[in-house]
């Protein structure tokens, strides 16, 4: 009898073990990652009359700076949508304070997200400088004095380990870097880029190259678990929907406070379409069927869907087919000997022809874009000078990834130019790839110590 008792006692644990675990499951059920739990619906129904207080940034460019920017969209969406209030309690990003609960923070690249955040952004450093130039790879700036915040010189020095011979110049601000530019005391700077989108823009700095290696999470950081997973649903859904329409408006609100553009001129900025003409030169540029394909074409994207302007693009032939057409084409051209015939190819080898002059003056039928016409009348006027650099360049390319011994003695080879020589001791490649990029290390100086490495170790 006993033994019975406790098989139904056993039995009435299993059953309301069971039911719990059905209503369980029953209140925190959703049938997708973006629709609510019964819990969760209950949570945001009584809490509509609540003010929670949250900690916003007040000093990032385009997600929250003087009480605008995408975080403050956000978190009015939030309410027009389910109706809870929120207590912005703002803070500088830049100030050691308390933060609330709820609160946006940015957190450096050596800070991991915890269960607790939510990532909206994630802002890589950029390479800035005043001057347009071209960096292909970060080893560009080997040698290079590279302006750095105080706060950043650890995680950017430690990322570009593999440059060697960069000197930094750590300030504690921007203004201080800002100044430091303008003394010519350094060459470069290196920022992550929405956080001073402003100072880029503002001081017309080019970028120059993306470290995309270093950057700051801007996160949401909520310790109520309901309002988290409330929040992580919620958010889901404004991401794909609305939140490239809050960074674009306030990315041009930047923009337009930056270069003081005006009302007026606000109006008109997005009231035009623009040209633009390619030829096919992929990866970069090309059609397929009707459709403009390449890297250029996602760039223009990009471009149209944040300042709603519109691009028409046209396709041009190439630049080859042009040069034959000059080499087709006979014009009369008068000399101080005689008048003589010959084809617009050979005639603009001549320093003093101009290629737009000669289609203007004989009425040619060549319909491509002036810059196109620029290009094919440098090529024609320094061929023979171009075709000797392309020899050059295809040599040097086909020795890339030639190995420098560590121990090679610069010393012992002859002909160097003196220059060059201190360079390589000072920097020591460990390849042709990066003696190539030494300032001060001409092509000639590169041939030189090629030929010495092939006598050197019989290559």
């Amino acid at each position: 009898m006993k033994k019975r008792n406790n098989k139904i006692i056993v039995l009435i644990l299993v059953g309301v073990l069971f039911v719990v675990s059905l209503l369980i499951f029953i209140l925190n059920y959703s049938k997708d990652d973006s629709s609510f739990s019964i819990l969760e619906k209950k949570w945001i129904n009584d809490n509509t009359s609540t003010v929670i207080d949250v900690s916003v940034y007040n000093d990032v460019p385009v997600y929250g700076k003087n009480g605008k920017g995408v975080i403050f969209d956000l978190l009015e969406d939030f309410t027009n949508t389910y109706g809870i209030n929120f207590n912005k309690v703002s803070y500088q990003i830049s100030s050691s304070t308390t933060l609330k609960d709820t609160s946006f923070r940015v957190l450096d690249n050596n800070n991991a997200l915890t269960d607790q955040d939510i990532l909206l952004y994630k802002d890589s450093y950029v390479l800035i400088s005043p001057n347009k130039e071209s960096i292909d790879t970060i080893y560009d700036i080997d040698n290079k004095i590279v302006g750095v915040l105080t706060s950043d010189l650890s995680v950017v020095s430690n990322t570009l380990t593999s440059v060697r011979n960069i000197s930094y110049t750590q300030k504690e601000d921007i203004t201080e870097l800002k100044t430091a530019l303008d003394n010519k005391e350094l060459e470069y700077i290196i920022l992550p880029y929405n956080m001073y989108i402003d100072f880029i823009m503002e001081n017309d700095l080019n970028i120059l190259y993306h470290l995309t290696d270093i950057s700051k999470s801007y996160v949401l950081t909520i310790n109520n678990k309901t309002l988290l997973n409330i929040m992580k649903k919620y958010y889901k859904n404004y991401q794909t929907e609305k939140q490239s329409e809050a960074y674009k408006t306030n990315f041009l609100n930047e923009f337009f406070l930056a270069n003081n553009i005006t009302e007026v001129e606000k109006m008109g900025y997005n009231s035009s379409s623009y040209t633009v003409g390619y030829i096919t030169y992929m990866p970069f540029t090309a059609k397929e069927e009707k459709d403009f394909v390449g890297t250029i074409s996602n760039y223009l994207s990009g471009f149209e869907d944040l300042f709603d302007v519109d691009f028409k693009v046209i396709s041009y032939k190439n630049i080859e087919e042009l040069k034959n057409k000059l080499q087709e084409i006979k014009i009369i051209v008068d000399t101080e000997k005689r008048r003589t015939g010959m084809t617009i190819y050979e005639y603009l080898k001549n320093p003093t022809a101009n290629l737009q002059n000669i289609i203007e003056a004989y009425n040619l039928d060549l319909d491509y874009p002036h810059d196109v016409l620029e290009e094919v009348e440098i090529q024609i006027k320094y061929e023979g000078y171009i075709k000797k650099i392309e020899r050059e360049a295809e040599k040097m390319l086909k020795n890339e990834a030639k190995e420098i011994p560590e121990d090679l003695d610069y010393d012992k080879v002859p002909n160097l130019a003196s220059e060059a020589r201190q360079k390589l001791k000072e920097v020591k490649p460990l390849n042709i790839a990066q003696a190539i990029r030494i300032s001060g290390v001409n092509p000639s100086d590169i041939s030189i110590l090629l030929v010495y490495l092939r006598k050197q170790y019989n290559e």
